[in-house]
């Protein structure tokens, strides 16, 4: 008997952990008998942290910063006007 596995995210997608709001980065992929689980790296108050949570805990992110926001958040690090 075969079946079929379906994967919703792939290692190194980015993805917002819908429960608490956060964007990290799947790490791993874990098949068990209770379903697929996500291997998830994000940061908590400046902590990091990697914990699983299952497909549907997750949706697809974007990791990309505008080059405005970007430059506003050096100047602001920076003191620069």
């Amino acid at each position: 008997m075969s079946s079929t596995i379906n994967i919703e995210f792939n290692l190194k997608d980015y993805v917002e952990i819908i429960p608490i709001s956060v964007k990290g980065r799947i790490t791993s992929i874990w098949i068990t008998e209770q379903g697929i689980k996500y291997q998830v790296r994000y940061f908590d108050n400046a902590k990091i942290e990697e914990h699983y949570f299952y497909g549907d805990e997750l949706k697809k992110s974007s990791n990309k910063r505008s080059p405005l926001k970007f430059v506003n958040s050096v100047k602001e690090k920076n003191n620069v006007d």
